[in-house]
This record gives C-alpha cells, structure tokens and sequence, in this order.
C-alpha cells in the first residue's frame, strides 16, 4: 500500500490577494482571489475568487466562484458559480450554478444549475436544472428539469409535471400530469392526468383523466374520468388477474369508461431511465418464488 508521501507530493499553497490557505501534511491548498480553501491531511482543496472549499482526510472539494464545497474524509464535493456542495465520509457532490448537493457518509448527490438534491447515507439523488431531489438512507430519487422526488429508506419518490418517479418494493411513487410512476411489489404507483402509473406484483396502480395504468399480478387498476356533463370526477377500478385485467399489460379507459389495453399509449412513455444513475426497471408482474 502506498503512503501518504508516495501518493501525495510535498504541500503546495496558493491563494490570490486577500484570500486564506490552511492545510495538513501533504495536502494541496489553492484559494482565489479572497477565496479560502482549508485541506486536511493529503487532502486537496481549490477554491474560486471569494469561494470556500474545505476537505478532510484524502478528500477533495473544488469550489466556484462564490461557491462553498465541503468534503469529508475521502470525499468529492464539486460545485459551480454560487453553488454548495457538501459530502459525508467517501461521499460524493456536485452541484452546478446556484445548485445545492449534499451527500451523506458513502452517499451520491447531483443538482444541476439551481437544483437541490440530498442524499442520506449510501443513498442517491439526482435532480435536474431547478428540480429537487431527496432521498434517505439506502434510497434513490430522481426528478427531472423542474420536478421533486423524494426517496426514503424502503422507497417513497415524488416528480411533478412531465417528471419520473422510481421506487422499489413496498414502496410510494407519485408524479404530476403527463408523469411516469413506477413501484414494485406491493407498492403504490400514482400519475396524474395523461401519465402512466406501473406498479407490480400486488400493487396499486392509479392514473388520471387519460392516463394509463398497469399492474402485476393480484394488482390493483385505478384510473379516472371526467362527466363533462357534471363535471363529476369518477374512478373505475379493476383486479389483475380477475376477468380481462392481465399483469404486466398497460390499460386505459375506452369511450364506454370499461379497461382496454393501451400497448401503443404506452410507448409513447418509454425513455432511457437509466440517465443519472437511477434505476428504472419494470417491476416484477407475479408471484414470487421462494427456494
């Protein structure tokens, strides 16, 4: 294993005008101009014109113009102009332009331009440009441009319009109109209107006026429709696997308000789920077998 002097050269310091340098042995310290940038031992800290950047043991945190990034012991905390990023112990976060990241010990957090996101201990969040992701320990969540997810511990995540939300079993995933939420086996899975809500082996699927909904086995369909006449919301609901309801197939309500299949529909929801490192599979549509 090497040591502290072979995987670190000799402590090297450098701050603009104004600016503040404090480090440990074999740490590397560069501060802007009235920037300060603090790096403990064999840690590396740089830090924009009056930025803050400060790391712990091995750590690393590069910090923008205003910006404040902090990591902890063996950490990665990066972020943009005005941003904050903030890491546990090996965790990593990044933050763009006005962004907001925090990462817990071994935890991973990515907010772009103006975003926030929040990950507990070994979770994830990633949140696009101005949307909001948090998510507890072990958990993911995900939102798009604009929307808001929240994962905790056995899954729970929320996006709103044109957002995805993406939990596990026994888990909760809500999103706005035109959304995507899917949940695994016992979860519930809800989408507004136009959106496609997918849950699996006895789970709740619910979907708005014109959405889709699909469910696994022993599952539940739930999808609304609007009297125009009263303007009277109403919700047919349907069992998988009782009469024409099968699992793993996406239904939508035809003119006479009865469940039809919605192949096509369906389609038009497919996207790369996999961007950010969250994970969107189908859930699993039948019994488990036990060994």
């Amino acid at each position: 294993m090497k040591s502290i002097k072979q995987m670190f050269s000799p402590a090297p310091v450098a701050a603009g005008d104004c600016g503040a340098v404090e480090l440990g042995d074999y740490g590397v310290a560069v501060a802007g101009r009235c920037g300060v940038a603090t790096a403990g031992l064999g840690g590396r800290a740089t830090v924009g014109d009056r930025g803050i950047a400060t790391v712990g043991f091995g750590g690393t945190a590069v910090a923008g113009l205003r910006g404040s990034a902090t990591a902890g012991e063996e950490g990665s905390a990066t972020v943009g102009e005005g941003g904050t990023a903030s890491t546990g112990r090996k965790g990593k976060a990044a933050a763009g332009h006005n962004g907001t990241a925090m990462a817990g010990d071994s935890g991973t957090a990515v907010a772009g331009d103006g975003g926030k996101a929040v990950a507990g201990n070994s979770g994830a969040a990633v949140a696009g440009r101005g949307g909001t992701a948090i998510a507890a320990c072990r958990g993911a969540a995900k939102a798009g441009d604009g929307g808001i997810a929240r994962a905790g511990s056995s899954g729970r995540a929320a996006s709103g319009l044109n957002g995805a939300s993406i939990v596990g079993n026994h888990g909760y995933a809500v999103t706005g109109a035109r959304g995507k939420a899917i949940a695994g086996e016992g979860g519930i899975a809800k989408a507004g209107d136009g959106g496609m809500a997918i849950a699996g082996y006895e789970g709740t699927a619910q979907a708005g006026v014109g959405g889709i909904a699909q469910a696994g086995e022993k599952g539940k369909l739930r999808i609304r429709w609007r009297d125009e006449q009263t303007c009277r919301l109403h919700t047919v609901t349907g069992v998988v696997s009782k009469g024409e309801i099968h699992p793993g197939t996406p239904y939508k309500l035809s003119n006479n308000h009865t469940f039809t299949e919605a192949y096509s529909e369906a389609q038009s929801f497919e996207k790369d789920e996999n961007d950010g490192g969250a994970v969107a599979t189908q859930p699993d549509n039948h019994r488990p077998r036990f060994s």
